[in-house]
């Protein structure tokens, strides 16, 4: 058991003191009062910080930029090309790679990265979203996996393929999961 010796010696030293006055009696009237003791406890509090969550970019990022994602891992888009197919013109791909945090406390399920969270948005901020269908395309690959689990830790780089417009230009890139969105600037 932990003793604080400084309070319990200003408390001992109190009492002492308390008791040393002389009070009158038989051999005559009393010398002075007791001293008052004043005691201060100062209680040590201990503080743990917790750090500060990564900061989600505001606006759009350049090309070849990290952002957080929310389970501690990383989040790029490296390039994005347009008319990759010619049997399909509007067909779009973006290079993107996740890459996911370690296992945190309460975890039980692999995580799994997925094709849904992609998509481009051109100027008047029409959405375009993966494609569900593609043909093989040699000057995109590889592919980003379609639905795959990984372990955590884990990064996964690979070609998205859009289902976009050639017409049209594309002025963004945007990856939503959950409450995390990040967004990368095409033009």
């Amino acid at each position: 058991m932990k003793t604080n010796w400084g309070v319990a010696g200003a408390a001992v030293l109190a009492f002492a003191l308390t008791g040393c006055g002389a009070s009158a009696g038989a051999s005559g009237p009393a010398t002075s009062p007791a001293p008052t003791v004043t005691v201060t406890v100062t209680a040590t509090a201990t503080v743990t910080a917790t750090p500060p969550a990564p900061a989600t970019p505001a606006g759009p990022m350049a090309l070849g930029t990290s952002a957080p994602n929310a389970n501690g891992g990383t989040v790029t888009v490296y390039e994005h090309r347009k008319g990759i197919e010619p049997q399909d013109p509007n067909q779009e791909a973006i290079d993107v790679k996740v890459c996911v945090g370690p296992k945190q406390a309460g975890e039980t399920a692999e995580p799994v990265v997925t094709t849904n969270p992609w998509a481009i948005y051109d100027a008047q901020d029409r959405r375009y979203t993966a494609a569900s269908s593609t043909w093989e395309h040699k000057a995109v690959m590889p592919a980003y996996p379609v639905e795959q689990q990984i372990r955590w830790g884990d990064c996964v780089r690979g070609w998205v393929i859009i289902e976009g417009d050639a017409a049209t230009p594309m002025t963004k890139v945007r990856y939503t999961v959950g409450s995390t969105i990040l967004e990368w600037k095409l033009v």
